[in-house]
């Protein structure tokens, strides 16, 4: 009987090691700029776990172009990257908030707006619309995520000796089949701000992790698949020995081809 308690002891440890969440990477926040000769595009993104839910991680992601701007909340499994809920705001011409709860079968879409009123707190805003989207097919497998959590998915990746990973990415009204694959190292000119360390240049190898993505299931949208606003074949370039996302390039509206680059970082304290 000993022994039985002894073996159920050890496997109760060991299960609970191997469903350890994983860690939280190196970088609590990322600052990227893209300049054009009309506008500068900004993007921060800061990745944080949800206080008292250690297994769920927030990413929040700040972009600003011209007289537009943009705030994304998405809080995902940390370790299959399946997305919990998210959440929209977009300010420019209009305002509108859009929130996505991800259940089990569906997912609640729902749409809101100040209804002209836009000294109204968020919590006041009128509901504009309420849908429940099924998932194309198994919400596991491959997880369902959204876009930005790519950029921590594919660090991931970098890291494991898989040769490819999938991982299903929902939008707005569509879903896409996003495959990340390696591609072959760079040497790129870096130069970023490094808070509470400088200025960070010069020359970088990096690895490249390579970003395809193609529809699954009905498209009831116009192809809106990117990432920090790029499209086509994206492809993201991480510092091998500090972990940073150092640069995605893609393909940029009305630009082309393009490239979008680390501006600062902030490194996460050391408990």
């Amino acid at each position: 009987m000993e022994i039985r308690k002894l073996l159920g002891c050890l496997l109760a440890v060991f299960c609970s090691v191997a469903h350890t969440s994983p860690s939280l990477p190196a970088w609590q926040g990322l600052a990227f700029e893209q300049q054009t000769l009309w506008a500068t595009a900004q993007s921060a993104i800061s990745l944080d776990a949800v206080p008292g839910h250690g297994d769920t991680w927030q990413l929040t992601v700040s972009s600003s172009v011209a007289r537009s701007s943009e705030e994304v909340i998405l809080t995902f499994k940390a370790d299959s990257g399946r997305a919990v809920r998210r959440t929209r705001l977009s300010r420019g011409k209009d305002q509108r908030v859009k929130t996505y709860d991800y259940g089990a079968q569906t997912i609640l879409r729902e749409r809101r707006d100040p209804a002209g009123r836009p000294e109204l707190p968020m919590s006041d805003w009128r509901l504009k619309s309420r849908r429940e989207l099924p998932y194309p097919g198994d919400p596991e497998q491959p997880p369902v995520t959204a876009d930005y959590a790519l950029i921590v998915l594919a660090d991931r990746f970098r890291q494991s000796d898989q040769p490819s990973a999938q991982y299903l990415v929902h939008t707005d009204l569509n879903f896409y089949r996003v495959t990340l694959s390696r591609g072959e190292s760079n040497v790129l000119d870096v130069d970023y701000t490094l808070q509470g360390g400088g200025q960070v240049s010069g020359r970088r190898n990096t690895d490249r992790i390579l970003v395809r993505a193609e529809p699954e299931g009905p498209q009831e949208d116009e192809e809106d698949f990117s990432l920090l606003g790029l499209t086509g074949e994206i492809s993201l370039f991480y510092d091998p020995e500090s972990g940073l996302l150092l640069r995605i390039r893609g393909v940029a509206p009305r630009i082309g081809k393009t490239s979008i680059n680390l501006t600062a970082a902030t490194l996460r304290e050391t408990p």
